[in-house]
């Protein structure tokens, strides 16, 4: 999940690492990669499977999945979800804060909302907020002006 994560990618069955091709002997892999893809990965995502023959009569399967819009996507297994990211050629345990990144990528956690920690109203600039407020009714003020006039009498008031 760690390509889910990131970009998205190709898994290939049946290539090792140094790139020798073993073949696949699994006769329903498909099955197998779809049963693992639902039990094991939250939220779940459907990859595209297929199946190469090659001309020595050996398959290679490859499992592609685009990059996931529903971050993070955990791997379950022994009670635990762990989220992974690709780190180069490798997948890594994502630290708590590239969690943190890949929740708000999901649009699962607002930071600009979350209250931060040893804070209080005393910590405010007051001058500021009441700057930021000012700003902000102004700006209000000028999309309801906009809104309410027809673009040819707001045109002329400029």
């Amino acid at each position: 999940m760690a390509l889910a994560n990131f970009q998205g990618g190709r898994i290939l069955l049946g290539v090792e690492d140094d790139g020798t091709v073993s073949g696949i002997q699994r006769k329903d892999l498909e099955e197998w990669v779809m049963n693992v893809f639902r039990d094991k990965v939250h939220p779940m995502m459907l990859p595209f499977y297929e199946e190469i023959r090659l001309p020595d009569g050996k398959r290679v399967a490859v499992v592609s999945f685009t990059q996931g819009i529903s971050k993070p996507y955990v791997v379950r297994h022994a009670g635990r979800e762990d989220i992974y990211l690709r780190v180069g050629s490798t997948s890594q345990l994502a630290t708590r804060e590239q969690q943190a990144r890949l929740y708000a990528l999901g649009g699962m956690l607002h930071t600009e909302v979350m209250p931060v920690p040893g804070t209080s109203m005393a910590t405010l600039d007051k001058a500021r907020l009441q700057n930021y407020l000012e700003v902000v009714d102004l700006l209000r003020k000028s999309q309801t002006a906009l809104l309410q006039h027809p673009i040819d009498e707001t045109r002329n008031q400029l």
